[in-house]
């Protein structure tokens, strides 16, 4: 969580039309983490899967504008 905290400013740097994708993709990898955390880190028992609905939220919380360098948004 606190690297994927951490990349919110070398995203900002990044070319405006490949940020939402990045984000999206940082915001459902993190998700997939905190389910297998859930699991007790069991990676292999079961699949950890991020509902399509979550994830078509966050593709479109994505798209919203980068904020100010140095501020910090985080997926719900």
């Amino acid at each position: 969580d606190q690297l994927y905290a951490r990349v919110a400013d070398g995203i900002a740097e990044l070319d405006p039309a490949c940020r939402p994708g990045i984000r999206a993709a940082q915001w459902i990898y993190a998700d997939i983490g905190r389910l297998v955390r859930a699991r007790d880190c069991d990676s292999v028992g079961t699949r950890a899967v991020v509902p399509s609905g979550r994830k078509i939220g966050l593709v479109l919380l994505a798209m919203l504008p980068v904020p100010a360098r140095g501020a910090t948004v985080h997926a719900p």
